[in-house]
Formats: structure tokens, sequence, C-alpha cells
């Protein structure tokens, strides 16, 4: 198995223009350096054939009866994009893909050829405690060539484990410099250890790997397209922080010193992550640690009174971001609840942002759930909630000081929340 997708190594120099520099990479396969794993999932559900999913449907053979055929994109904005071309849906439902995705179709990174950008797995579950899988590993559209797999159930702590003893190959085509071309890549897939949210977890294990040079000093870059649920995409990238590993994403800075490297995304025709030098001070306005949070405004949901972020300066604030329609958020809600009803106001406030949300929903989920904390529906932030603080997605949390600096981000996802933030307090106290 070739350990690297790419098999032209590129010399990793930087060209730099005015401001913004075009940072050269090489893809390999496997999580490498990246210590953060995040999972797609894949669920026995057929698309409606009328929907526009539906009507993107690619015919397979030979899956074994009782098997669901499903497809992963490596490059999902290609493949909207061709069906689009070939006439599977309308021109309006293109707008609205390009309005909602930011899908640019003068793009150098499409082409209107259909090409395989994606892999077909057939699942099915046999038992209680047994999931089945085949993977479209050549990708011909037919199964009947394939091997059937048991899949291994999902577990955090052992995630490198899993992927050395549960890999495989397959084979996608992808877009670059104007040419159509193959490329073997890993895909990992694994029983999801939670059923209420979808069956299987699927990830493509890669990373690639860039270089820059600050006052001197080579810093290497490795990052993932989308947390590896895709392997080709301009924009949802996560770049491994040189200094603290920590994953910073589009409009997200790379901060070395007092020098910020924007995060502006991806080139994978060129191949080239595209960053922008910035000059940062400790005031500028920015949802990372160490810097001062963006402003929220808006209406508090259930009072309707005007209220802002910066209401609260002078206490700690936990600042939680999140969905009605966002199945994981409400896995941490009991958390929240319990945070808010056991700890003082006078420590720690809970604040909830909402990222379109639905508002006849909302007030039977916060009755339901007992959350009496500020909930602001319709944000009017400096520009927009998922820019001005760079979501991947959401639930997300900041954990802000009373100057209003940020001390800490993604707190919720600590097994010990209240712990962890009691820390954090404390160590920002010392200082």
């Amino acid at each position: 198995m070739r350990n690297t997708i790419t098999g032209l190594l590129i010399c990793l120099c930087i060209s730099v223009f005015g401001q913004q520099m075009e940072v050269p990479y090489t893809m390999h396969n496997g999580f490498g350096e990246i210590k953060e794993r995040s999972f797609g999932g894949l669920d026995f559900r057929a698309f409606d054939p009328e929907s526009v999913w539906g009507k993107m449907n690619i015919e397979t053979t030979g899956a074994p009866e009782g098997y669901s055929v499903q497809r992963s994109e490596t490059d999902i904005r290609q493949f909207v994009w061709q069906s689009y071309t070939q006439g599977k849906f309308s021109n309006e439902t293109m707008l609205e893909f390009v309005e909602g995705w930011g899908i640019d179709t003068t793009s150098e990174n499409l082409t209107r050829e259909f090409i395989k950008c994606y892999v077909h797995v057939a699942i099915k579950k046999e038992n209680d405690s047994t999931y089945l899988y085949i993977i479209d590993t050549n990708n011909d559209h037919d199964f009947s060539d394939e091997i059937i797999h048991t899949a291994a159930l999902y577990d955090y702590k052992k995630v490198d484990s899993l992927y050395r003893e549960h890999k495989h190959t397959f084979r996608y085509q992808y877009f670059t410099n104007n040419q159509v071309k193959w490329r073997e890549a890993e895909i990992l897939i694994i029983e999801n250890d939670r059923k209420d949210f979808m069956p299987y977890l699927i990830n493509f294990p890669h990373h690639a790997k860039g270089e820059i040079e600050h006052n001197g000093v080579k810093y290497p870059l490795y990052f993932q397209f989308a947390g590896g649920n895709r392997l080709q995409t301009e924009d949802e990238i996560e770049v491994m922080h040189p200094l603290d590993s920590s994953m910073v994403s589009k409009d997200q800075f790379i901060i070395i010193g007092r020098t910020g490297y924007k995060v502006l995304g991806a080139n994978p025709s060129k191949e080239v992550l595209l960053l922008e030098k910035v000059a940062l001070s400790a005031e500028s306005s920015i949802a990372q640690k160490g810097f001062m949070v963006p402003e929220i405004a808006g209406v508090e949901f259930s009072t309707g009174d005007s209220i802002r972020l910066s209401d609260y300066r002078g206490k700690y604030v936990l600042l939680y971001i999140w969905a009605t329609w966002c199945g994981p958020c409400y896995l941490t809600l009991p958390k929240l609840v319990a945070l808010n009803d056991s700890i003082s106001k006078d420590e720690l406030q809970i604040f909830s942002a909402h990222l379109h949300s639905n508002s006849e929903v909302l007030p039977e989920v916060l009755q339901k759930n007992s959350i009496h904390w500020p909930q602001v529906l319709n944000t009017t932030c400096v520009s927009d909630l998922e820019d001005d603080f760079a979501l991947r997605g959401v639930p997300y949390s900041f954990l802000i000081n009373p100057e209003g600096r940020i001390i800490e981000t993604g707190i919720h996802h600590k097994a010990k929340m209240v712990v962890a933030i009691r820390e954090a307090i404390a160590e920002d106290s010392r200082e």
C-alpha cells in the first residue's frame, strides 16, 4: 500500500504576494500528526427518488440482498456541480447550492466532466451486535467482486488502533491542474456506539503537509479536509497549529508571537494552502484563545429584551453556540443545565447564541430541558455568527474571562466539564 496519496513530492517553498501566501502541500494517507478525529455518518435510509439527492443517485450492482447502498463524496462541491451539468436537477436548485454552500461555479477546482469523486458502501445490520459493510474499493459500481467486513465498535480512546486494524484502500478520481486523475486513499468504517444518531461512522484518514517560515524558523503545517470527511474542498479545512496542536479552521489564525496567519482556504487544483499574514494585538477581536471575544447582540428569546454578550463583562461567561436542529447539541444540554443549577451566577454566567434555530420549536426545547439562561436567536454580530466565530459546526463553546478575553474553547467536550471550567478560571485568576 502506498503511504502517500500523491506520488510526486513538491518543494515546500512559500510564495508571498503582498500579505497573501501560497503554501504548497503534499497529501498523505493516515492521520499523521493530527490528533483530532472527526467522523461522518452512514445510515440505512435511502433518499426519496424525487428529492434532489435522490436524483443524484448512481446505480450500482452486486450488493447482496438486504444491504443498503450508500455514497460518500470525496469532493461534495464537485459532485453537486457535475450532477447539475449532467442535468440531474434544475437551475433554481443549483442556485440554492451556490448561495447556501458558496459554490463558485467558475472555480478552477471544478470540472463539468463527470468524475468518480465518491465511494459507495453497502451496509447491513445482521443482528443487534453485528454490523456488516462492503466497500466498492475499485469504484466500478459493482460489489460482486468485493469482500464483506464486520464493523468494529467505535471507541474514542482507540481510534488509532481501529485505524491500523480496520482501514481499507479505495480508488477515486479528483480534478487538479485541469486534469482528472486517479488516486488511492484510505477509508475507515466502524460501528457507531450511539445508534440513535447514525449506525455507522466513516472517515477518510488523511493529512496534508506544508511548511511556513516565521522569523527564520520553519514550522510544519498539517491539515485535513473537512475533518477527514472529505478529500478535497476549498474552504472546509482544519490546520493543526504548529505550537499547541489545536485545530484552526478557515478564517481563524495560526498565531505565532503577535503575527497571525489567517487561513483563507485551499486551492486543491494547485495543491496550495492559502494564508494571509496579519499583524495582531492582544486587543484584536478574534474567536480564539487569548483574544477578545467578538460581540454578539440581539434579542433575548424569552423576554424580548435587547441583550449583548458584553453586558456580562466583569464576570466569567460560558458562551454556548447551538441549534435546535443539531442532534449532538442535545447531548450537551444536560451537562449545561446541571452546571447552571449548581454554580453561582456571580462565578459564571451561561450565554447561548443560536445558529439558524427554529423559533417555533425552541420554546418547547427550553421548557422540556429546563434551560434558564439567556438565549439569543437572531444575532446581529459584527458580520455574521458563523464568520465571526469561524464555526466548523455546532455545538461549540467559549469560556470568557471578566475582561472579555477567551481563555478556553470547546470546553463543553470535556468529560469533567465543571472541573475543567473551574481549573481554567483558577488559572486565569492567577495570571
